[in-house]
């Protein structure tokens, strides 16, 4: 299926958007339905945007741009024991007034050092069962950056701080999604955030830049620009043009309040510090003003759990702190949003179950270098 979209895809190139797609068209048996399909495969065939059609005409609606979603099982995450968000949500005032304190520090890699260790003595200092403040005053960071944009304009839909007395009262009533490092890094990529015409960052209106996001001209214009001389950098310029990912992102962050654990920040501040670049960073730091922060609590039977009664928790790999982030979101009922395709693999490998939605891989892309350069 993968070469069927490559070679789709190759041939798209220059075309008008959705020209050329693979379209699976799915013929039930009997009385079968679309809940007898394994939603794994549902999830790789979205992720791949290969349209599946669910229907008994053998032909392709044109007006359906978006391809099937389909529904998350919820197996994974027993009910009864889902973690509460007010209960266990560090104290947002205290972290809040840490970034405020930084947001005017120097970005030479020294000054990032700096403000990254106070964010980290923040972070702890404001886990629970420390007193939280309310969360209802604004912390004045300058949202109306225009490299900022973009990224609130994915974001202004979301259940995020500061929250009002009531939403803070009825925060466990909302749907949950959590975000891992790699979903992070696409939201504040600056290859993320282009746009074909800068005043429709200046306008201020989500919707106009949202729908810049997903514009013609914007898929166009990303397959006009000067190629990254990075050889492991080359494909994100077609990919983004395909398939902007703050749009895919944002379809399942709306409404929702949006979770990163203790590991999955404290991860994503250290890539910040030396590969971001200046405006990456301030979006960094905005980004982690704009979701809610949980400890890294998991289940008792999830692996994280059982791994860690064998090793110390100090010594923990890469793939360890991945397993440990999409326990998490399990604990706490919330749709994992990540780019990690591989350890999503893997795990389905193994027959773990996750409420997982895989999103298109970005990187941190202000710094790297282009062949015109």
């Amino acid at each position: 299926m993968k070469e069927l979209v490559t070679t789709a895809a190759w041939y798209q190139r220059g075309q008008p958007a959705d020209w050329i797609r693979v379209v699976i068209h799915w013929m039930p048996q009997s009385s079968a339905d679309t809940t007898t399909i394994d939603p794994g495969l549902l999830d790789a065939l979205s992720d791949l945007n290969v349209c599946f059609l669910p229907y008994s005409r053998p032909w392709f609606d044109t007006s359906q741009s978006v391809p099937f979603q389909p529904e998350f099982s919820k197996d994974a995450v027993n009910p009864a024991s889902t973690l509460s968000i007010q209960k266990h949500m560090i104290d947002l005032g205290a972290f809040h007034c840490a970034i405020s304190e930084v947001w005017t520090n120097p970005v030479d890699l020294e000054s990032r050092c700096n403000s990254v260790s106070l964010l980290e003595i923040a972070l702890r200092d404001a886990l629970p069962p420390k007193r939280r403040s309310d969360h209802t005053e604004d912390f004045g960071l300058n949202k109306q950056l225009p490299i900022l944009a973009v990224l609130d304009a994915v974001l202004h839909l979301s259940i995020k701080p500061p929250f009002s007395k009531e939403i803070l009262n009825s925060l466990d009533g909302f749907s949950r999604v959590n975000l891992d490092v790699s979903a992070m890094i696409a939201l504040v990529s600056e290859l993320s955030q282009f746009l074909p015409d800068p005043n429709d960052a200046l306008s201020g209106d989500p919707n106009r830049v949202l729908g810049a996001l997903k514009s013609r001209r914007r898929r166009d214009d990303l397959l006009k620009q000067p190629r990254f001389t990075c050889n492991t950098l080359g494909w994100l310029l077609e990919s983004e043009a395909e398939r902007a990912a703050l749009a895919a992102i944002y379809r399942h962050i709306r409404g929702c309040v949006v979770l990163v654990c203790l590991t999955a920040a404290l991860s994503f501040l250290r890539i910040l510090v030396t590969v971001a670049g200046e405006h990456e960073w301030f979006r960094g730091l905005y980004l982690l003003s704009q979701v809610v922060i949980v400890p890294d609590l998991v289940l008792a039977d999830s692996p994280s759990a059982m791994t860690n009664k064998e090793t110390s928790k100090s010594a923990q790999p890469n793939r360890r702190k991945t397993q440990l982030i999409m326990d998490v979101g399990n604990a706490f009922g919330a749709l994992t949003i990540t780019a990690n395709e591989a350890f999503l693999r893997s795990l389905r490998n193994k027959g773990l179950k996750h409420v997982a939605l895989l999103v298109p891989a970005r990187a941190l892309t202000e710094t790297a270098a282009r062949d015109d350069e």
